[in-house]
């Protein structure tokens, strides 16, 4: 199967220890399964943070593997957040 190449942006570490952002080569995944559900936080104010992150797209890098020789994925995301918090924490 043929997939367009595309540019992504990309923080990139120098040597120097400074980060300049790079445009790499990568192709677009297809999702085909996602199962993104809530995690959540309770506070010891009785707050309760529910949160997820929902992948938008996932870009595969081309010619770029990982010290283990996997290929290494780009993702897109989106994070969401929900707060329930008791009465008694909200300003009247």
């Amino acid at each position: 199967m043929s997939r367009n190449i595309e540019k992504v942006p990309l923080a990139e570490l120098q040597p120097d220890g400074k980060i300049k952002n790079v445009l790499k080569d990568a192709v677009l995944m297809d999702i085909k399964e996602s199962n993104d559900p809530w995690a959540s936080v309770t506070l010891d104010d009785g707050s309760v943070i529910r949160y997820k992150h929902p992948v938008l797209k996932v870009f595969k890098l081309v010619d770029a593997y990982d010290e283990a020789g996997n290929p290494v994925y780009l993702m897109q995301h989106s994070p969401m957040i929900s707060a329930n918090v008791p009465d008694s924490q909200k300003k009247r």
